[in-house]
């Protein structure tokens, strides 16, 4: 009963509370929250979705440390989590924006989509959980069996369990799930590794934790237990924007993305051989834990560290604070690499320790200790995410090799998607890997899309099903597996259509079958519905471009520039920017791209449309400057470096 999953939820009352609600007042750049009492209810006022001060009722507790957070209710059946939130470990309000100032006009505000329970938290933080929503009055009706993270959560149905006991002759006691590790494990030895006991036992264990600690999507609400992961949700792989070059945590992933990068996953480690599964705990303190595989004589020395006194997680689980207060370990125990940092800005363990020094002291104490490292995949998709066009072949051949991580293979795959690599990938036994390849074929012709996808429309894995369904929509001569896969896709997109990515889903999926109507209809509900989000604008923007009504379109941005500003706001700029340049209006346009230009300047699209309408113009000696400024960022940009050395020989006549 004291375990983070047993609190992940719970009603208000003397105990569940840990805030201060005696009146007492917390302000954030002039807007105030106020924490106060009415009886035995816990209320809260502060600025509602209008900018308008309102008091809400308290509905639930969420989190327990070492923050807690607070959830109230709107009458259409959102609940939404405060952003001013309660530091257990400091007793005091905090907010989770602290260094800028988030509005009601803005879309971290807490009264958004990012803050709303029935989707975003619910389903890790309550047990059978049934959204319940209403997608022609966007209302919920959201139930669960369990406020909390219940034995059924993880366990599936007690019924079955009744039923073994019962007498009936069920397996893993009537669980669906068989949760066991694969352990005990035998220690390290001078000649040999550590080994499980029970090396090739199929276990649902990483699979059943990865349902709530990984970065996913969910894909539909049947959720059965013993099943893969991606039956259900769509795991996210290596993204530059979710994890540094090297894999490392960047973004909030929640572990699970991290342990399949290691040796651990792949020696047969679980979550159980480190964590009891019902307190939450360590199962040894510090050091011991590791040494209870790991050989002492060999590890637990300062020959292995070069350090008197450092514990094994400091060099190799280094980990990020999110949310402010809540630090959290990177679980894909890697070797400190000061020389890929050096490559790359991935951070390493130990300049976060030793800040006063530089990452090549760091790097050549490294080369004194342990010598030349082995080579990374983090350098390879380092040089591609910064335009490096020459790395293609490299990240290619990561993709191909199969003694890396299938979720590194992955991103390998999203990141130089080359045509000679797509068929094979296409094969792979890795599901992470035929899902990257699918999407890889976004924007490919028809023809290319028919010729190699139909077989994944079939695929084992309702993940790589999905995305094959969503490119072979338009397929007017689909086979019945075909149709089954889009039919897919489209339950997807309807169970998530209280998101704008899944109404704008929707929207395409309808122009794709020759329902324009029909999508028109899906972008006017996504911008009344999400009047914050870029993307909306942009696509419907997009949509009245196609059918010939740039001046809709215009007025579309324009109305996405009234409400959305910077530096969301540059994809509006540079998508109103082409629209004007279209419509003649040249120097509207070029001033609108220059908008974004200076909003974004990390994203090489805009500096190179800018960089092309100035050359356009005449201003050739001002597009050079854009292109160096950006070199500046991205001094190995493959486009960047052959458009200025264009310029360059063009503005000395050679």
């Amino acid at each position: 009963m004291t375990s983070h999953h047993h609190k992940a939820m719970q009603l208000p009352n003397e105990e569940t509370v840990l805030g201060d609600f005696n009146e007492t007042e917390f302000d954030y750049f002039g807007i105030k929250t106020k924490f106060f009492r009415k009886g035995d209810e816990f209320w809260v006022t502060t600025d509602g979705p209008q900018g308008v001060s309102q008091s809400y009722r308290v509905e639930y507790t969420f989190g327990v440390e070492p923050l807690q957070q607070y959830l109230v209710k709107f009458p259409d059946g959102r609940l939404q989590a405060l952003s001013v939130c309660w530091d257990t470990e400091e007793k005091k309000w905090f907010h989770l924006h602290p260094e800028e100032k988030v509005d009601h006009t803005d879309s971290l505000h807490w009264t958004s989509p990012q803050y709303n329970w029935n989707f975003m938290c619910a389903e890790c933080h309550s047990t059978n959980v049934e959204k319940h929503y209403d997608s022609d009055s966007d209302t919920y009706n959201t139930t669960f069996d369990e406020v909390n993270v219940s034995c059924e959560s993880c366990h599936g149905p007690g019924s079955r369990h009744l039923d073994y006991l019962g007498g009936e002759d069920l397996s893993n006691h009537g669980f669906l799930s068989n949760l066991k590790g694969r352990g005990p494990w035998h220690p390290q030895t001078e000649d040999s590794p550590p080994r499980p006991a029970h090396p090739t036992l199929r276990t649902d264990q990483l699979e059943t934790c990865a349902r709530c600690h990984s970065r996913r999507a969910m894909l539909t609400e049947e959720y059965k237990h013993g099943e893969p992961l991606g039956q259900t949700h769509s795991l996210a792989v290596l993204s530059e924007e979710l994890y540094f070059p090297d894999g490392q945590i960047k973004d909030e992933v929640y572990v699970h993305g991290s342990f399949l990068q290691s040796k651990m996953y792949h020696a047969g480690v679980v979550c159980t051989d480190c964590h009891n599964p019902h307190t939450g705990r360590l199962k040894a303190p510090g050091d011991s834990l590791c040494l209870n595989c790991h050989l002492p004589s060999r590890f637990a020395t300062p020959d292995h560290s070069h350090h008197e006194k450092v514990s094994c997680v400091e060099c190799h689980m280094p980990g990020k604070t999110y949310m402010v207060n809540d630090f959290r370990r990177d679980h894909s125990f890697r070797v400190p690499r000061p020389d890929v940092s050096a490559q790359t800005g991935s951070p390493n363990t130990c300049n976060q320790c030793h800040q006063d020094k530089s990452v090549k002291w760091a790097q050549e104490a490294y080369m004194d200790w342990y010598g030349e490292p082995e080579p990374h995949f983090g350098t390879a998709f380092h040089k591609l995410q910064k335009g490096d066009q020459t790395a293609l072949s490299e990240v290619a051949s990561i993709a191909q090799d199969k003694s890396y991580p299938d979720i590194v293979r992955a991103g390998a795959v999203s990141l130089a998607p080359l045509p000679e690599l797509i068929p094979q990938a296409l094969k792979d036994e890795s599901h992470l890997v035929r899902r990257e390849a699918v999407r890889s074929l976004t924007g490919a012709p028809l023809e290319a899309r028919t010729q190699l996808l139909p077989p994944l429309a079939a695929d084992p894995v309702a993940d790589v099903r999905i995305e094959a369904g969503r490119l072979l929509a338009d397929d007017e001569s689909a086979s019945p597996a075909v149709r089954k896969a889009v039919d897919e896709y489209r339950r997807s997109l309807d169970y998530s259509s209280d998101r704008v990515e899944s109404r704008l889903g929707r929207a395409e999926l309808f122009l794709s079958q020759g329902k324009a109507k029909e999508a028109e209809e899906e972008f006017k509900t996504a911008l009344a519905r999400f009047p914050r989000s870029p993307q909306a604008y942009v696509n419907a923007a997009d949509y009245y471009r196609v059918f010939g009504q740039d001046e809709i379109g215009e007025k579309v941005l324009r109305e996405g520039l009234a409400q959305i500003g910077p530096p969301e706001s540059a994809v509006l700029h540079h998508s109103l920017g082409l629209l004007l340049v279209r419509e003649k209006r040249y120097q509207e346009g070029l001033s609108q791209l220059e908008k974004a230009f200076r909003q974004s300047p990390e994203d090489a699209r805009y500096a190179v449309v800018y960089a092309v309408g100035l050359e356009s113009l005449g201003e050739l000696d001002s597009a050079v400057e854009v292109l160096e400024k950006t070199l500046k960022r991205r001094p190995r940009d493959t486009q960047i470096l052959e458009l200025l050395k264009n310029y360059r020989a063009k503005a000395t006549g050679e």
